[in-house]
């Protein structure tokens, strides 16, 4: 995985556990979340949850390994959070990309973020070169 200044949770928040490719179309991450990590201070002491935003910072991080270059979250078409990831209940889980050619560089990209059967997040969203 590429490891430069857009890469700015990984190895620190998070790790890639396993990757895994079916061309360029489709590809799945398992990520490992560092539960001592200091967001987790603030987000909740008691009870951590992996914020938003940083999904959506992995998920671009992702997709930068993917595609071997960096790349930036141009629009987020629709996000929908419909349950909390506890790293301490969920320390791994799936990051499952389904990535379109949107024409002009750019990648239309459907992200779920999953356990077993306990879907997270589903994002929709659009990529381009940094």
């Amino acid at each position: 995985m590429m490891n430069n200044n857009h890469d700015i949770f990984r190895d620190d928040l998070w790790s890639l556990a396993s990757y895994s490719s079916n061309g360029s179309d489709s590809f799945a991450a398992v990520v490992k979340f560092n539960t001592q990590h200091r967001i987790f201070d603030a987000h909740f002491p008691e009870s951590p949850v992996v914020p938003g935003a940083c999904i959506l910072q992995i998920s671009t991080e992702l997709m930068s390994h993917h595609l071997s270059l960096p790349v930036i979250m141009m629009e987020a078409k629709n996000i929908k959070f419909t349950s909390i990831i506890n790293p301490l209940h969920y320390n791994e889980v799936v990051f499952s990309f389904r990535v379109s050619d949107a024409g002009a560089g750019n990648k239309d990209v459907s992200v779920t973020v999953s356990s077993g059967t306990t879907v997270f997040v589903k994002i929709s969203a659009r990529f381009s070169k940094a």
